[in-house]
């Protein structure tokens, strides 16, 4: 409990007063026997122990009036959960802010989003109560603290605005602990806002650990968590997975096939209307739904035979989260899909070779091309759209390692296969174990996630065969990186690295068949190759489907399509969006893991926050009820009934009726 006139509770002795009273009172009077009221005496002892309980009540009533005057004037502070805000005022105030599309979600009634709700109940709590010296707002989409000056100012920052990112929450932690550390802070409080969405809390990611251990050797920091688990159940979905445009036999044109996915909270079919725009045309139709999902596979849009490039977007009717009810694609002329293979020998390479090689779409080139890894210079990096690495890690400082980091942040994907030599090195955080061979040969692989990533459900919902791989050695992976699949005995086995642009992805399954079935099994090999595939050609292709993200657009002049500019500086890459530079056309969208509905529960949030001191607030988008509020009110009528309970005491008994026949008349 915070009290924001302190000085006042140094007239917390007063509360003596009425006790000091009584006792002078009874030494006023010298006590003289008579033999009368001896008599008297005796007579009046018989309810001599109910009086004395009426007096000592008396007494407390009027100590405890002049507590609750004492505490009202000193203008006490409690918060929504009592004694959330115990333990003195803190010197500083970290408000880490998860701006995932997913806190976009809205109150029908008062309009107001999660993410809007949380910002105005930590402003509302600081102005209320005793302010730190400093508060600083670390968002999830640039993870940059920013001192405030004012809580109010909260509400208008642009920090604090939306997006359409997903929430990186281990990093955020990382951030505040880090900026706790740099800054030498003593006594400070963090307030964590998100609706703990599993795909933004990564609770398999290999970083908890690290940080669990950062909190127990942090224990000045005092965690409070304002959350908001409640989801929508009438909720719609838009993803576009891909775009491809296909030229008609004869004079009838072209045509669009996207891929799309819907996604809803509710099962059974129901058909669902969308618009679809394309170059600013506008058409409506209706998508036949069943379950929570669906895969649109090849949906036809026609379009002119002069129309080789352009943009669009799929529109779902309005709900309570508008940041999902759009998703923006690109259109333009194909280019070559070119992948490099550098491994230790053409036998490991050849399975990889033909399985990327292989015409996944129609229409589409597929190039591959086989470099040893002695001869890592002859890569042409420019032309790559995906890398698949079998050879040992290069070292942090070599040029091979700077040109593998530059592809990936350039938006392209990158693959490590194990090498079958020792190897120390580390490369986006994430090492190799040492071989290990089963003790049979079985199945090795005992989980692997099926929602969303390389290994997720197929699109009618069918997991890939990666549990049915027959192992006879494996390389564990080591780092902080998310975990993707587990080996029956927990070792990682597929692991994403953390990198804020493309993806780095790391396999301790060889493609080897004297290490594993890997590439002879086929259908699981396929898949995992061509998804990393299709990742890079959304990022190296003229027309790029990328994720909102702070350095969507950091690589040149980009121009909005179809919409007015609204966001500026960094915040643009934030936001869903079509944009056109120069040749080249990029859709920015939400990530496919937003979609995703699950949330942790109090259980899993209490292991994956195992040494932290921390508390839970739960909140609903437009609750209004503040964090802190005064309770003077409160005390002034607990003081009002306790005076009113002392003047009931003290009236005199009520006359005996029994009595009053045996006295004389007037």
């Amino acid at each position: 409990m915070n009290f924001l006139q302190l000085g006042m509770l140094l007239a917390l002795p007063l509360a003596a007063v009425p006790v000091i009273i009584h006792l002078i009172h009874q030494q006023r009077h010298r006590t003289v026997k008579w033999a009368a009221m001896m008599f008297l005496l005796d007579a009046k002892r018989m309810n001599h122990g109910i009086d004395q309980l009426r007096q000592i009540l008396i007494l407390a009533m009027r100590v405890l009036a002049l507590l609750f005057l004492i505490f009202a004037v000193s203008r006490p502070l409690v918060s929504g959960w009592l004694g959330l805000a115990m333990g003195g005022v803190p010197d500083t105030t970290l408000i880490l802010l998860d701006r995932s599309a997913s806190m976009e979600e809205t109150d029908v009634t008062s309009g107001l989003s999660k993410r809007e709700t949380a910002v105005r109940r930590v402003a509302d709590a600081l102005e209320k109560g005793v302010r730190s010296e400093r508060i600083v707002l670390i968002d999830s989409a640039l993870l940059q603290p920013v001192e405030i000056r004012h809580p109010g100012d909260l509400k208008n920052l642009p920090q604090t605005g939306p997006t359409a990112t997903r929430a990186n929450i281990p990093g955020l932690v990382q951030a505040a602990m880090d900026y706790a550390v740099a800054q030498k802070l003593g006594n400070a409080e963090i307030w964590l806002c998100s609706d703990l969405r599993e795909g933004d809390w990564q609770p398999d990611n290999g970083a908890w650990e690290s940080l669990r251990a950062s909190a127990r050797e942090l224990p000045n920091l005092r965690w409070r968590l304002l959350t908001f688990p409640e989801g929508s159940p009438d909720n719609l979905g838009v993803q576009v997975e891909a775009v491809r445009r296909r030229e008609l036999p004869g004079n009838a044109g072209a045509e669009l096939l996207l891929d799309l996915e819907v996604r809803r909270q509710g099962q059974g079919p129901v058909g669902i209307p969308f618009g679809l725009v394309v170059n600013g045309v506008r058409t409506v139709s209706e998508i036949a739904v069943e379950g929570d999902r669906q895969k649109i596979r090849g949906l036809a849009v026609p379009v002119g035979r002069d129309r080789s490039e352009g943009w669009g977007m799929v529109e779902l009717p309005a709900d309570r989260n508008a940041m999902d009810d759009r998703a923006y694609f690109v259109f333009a002329p194909e280019t070559a899909r070119r992948s490099v293979i550098v491994a230790e020998n053409e036998n490991i390479a050849a399975p990889l070779l033909a399985a990327l090689r292989a015409r996944v779409e129609p229409g589409a080139v597929y190039e591959a091309d086989f470099v040893l890894s002695s001869k890592v210079a002859e890569v042409d990096w420019d032309v790559a759209m995906l890398v698949v690495w079998q050879a040992p890690l290069p070292a942090a400082d070599s040029l091979e390692a700077k040109h593998l980091i530059q592809f990936v942040q350039s938006g392209r994907s990158v693959l490590f296969f194990p090498p079958t030599g020792a190897d120390a090195n580390r490369l986006f955080g994430i090492g190799w174990e040492e071989w290990k061979a089963a003790a049979q040969e079985e199945r090795q692989v005992g989980w692997w996630r099926t929602d969303a990533d390389i290994l997720a459900n197929t699109g009618d919902g069918k997991a890939l065969p990666f549990g049915e791989l027959k192992v006879k050695r494996f390389r564990g992976v080591a780092g902080d990186g998310l975990i993707l699949a587990r080996s029956s005995d927990g070792a990682a086995l597929v692991m994403r690295g953390d990198v804020s642009r493309g993806a780095a992805f790391f396999c301790g399954l060889s493609p080897d068949p004297a290490a594993t079935s890997l590439a002879s099994d086929g259908v699981a090999f396929f898949v995992l190759l061509h998804r990393l595939l299709q990742k890079g050609v959304n990022a190296g292709a003229r027309s790029q489907q990328w994720e909102a993200g702070l350095d969507a657009l950091a690589d040149g002049t980009w121009e909005r399509l179809g919409a007015t500019e609204e966001a500026l500086g960094p915040e643009r890459g934030l936001r869903a969006g079509a944009y056109r530079s120069g040749e080249r056309f990029r859709a920015l969208n939400r990530p496919i893991e937003e979609g995703n509905p699950e949330r942790l529960d109090s259980a899993e949030l209490a292991a994956l926050l195992a040494g932290f001191d921390y508390r839970v607030i739960e909140g609903r988008a437009g609750e209004g009820g503040a964090l802190a509020n005064e309770i003077w009110r409160s005390l002034v009528i607990l003081m009002g009934l306790v005076l009113l309970a002392e003047a009931v005491l003290c009236m005199p008994p009520a006359p005996d009726p029994a009595k009053r026949r045996f006295e004389s008349p007037a």
